[in-house]
């Protein structure tokens, strides 16, 4: 294997704001119908009309959006990116071991995506396109300075076709 450059992780400030919000309204929204449905089951007296919906709703909203926030948890924890002489790697590693990589000869672009979000946490999505077609992009979330990444790639890779 060869010589490892630098390596980061993602950025966990960045990422786990806009994932609250997002999870809280899709959260707001099970919540809403789930209330409904009980609504309408009272009704028909399918279920007992002393059932506390509000505790009930209180109980499914908190849930889904803890349940997500620790599942992002795990997977932003235990990714990492690594940028050696030769390719660039993506790994997430839990129980398991998944990797994905990129050589930098096979770099066709590499894409920024920086939201409004991301510019005011100054982080961004970067999107690395191989020109092999049976594998697929490489995207590199909630990273640090994009910017910097960007142009430590373009270096790395003028580098390499260099040597």
């Amino acid at each position: 294997m060869s010589d490892l450059l630098f390596e980061f992780k993602p950025n966990y400030v960045n990422a786990l704001g806009p994932l609250m919000a997002k999870f809280t309204f899709y959260s707001f929204i099970i919540t809403f119908v789930s209330h409904l449905i009980v609504e309408v089951l009272k009704n028909f007296e399918i279920i007992k009309p002393t059932f506390n919906t509000y505790i009930f709703d209180a109980i499914i909203f908190f849930s889904i959006i803890i349940f997500k926030i620790l599942t992002e948890a795990v997977i932003l924890f235990n990714t990492r990116y690594l940028f050696y002489r030769t390719h660039i790697k993506k790994e997430f590693e839990f129980i398991t071991l998944k990797s994905n990589s990129v050589p930098y000869n096979q770099i066709n672009s590499v894409h920024l995506d920086i939201s409004l979000w991301d510019q005011i946490s100054k982080s961004g999505d970067i999107k690395i396109t191989s020109a092999d077609d049976t594998q697929k992009d490489l995207i590199l979330h909630y990273v640090k300075e994009p910017k910097k990444v960007e142009e430590k790639i373009y270096k790395i890779m003028e580098a390499y076709k260099k040597s």
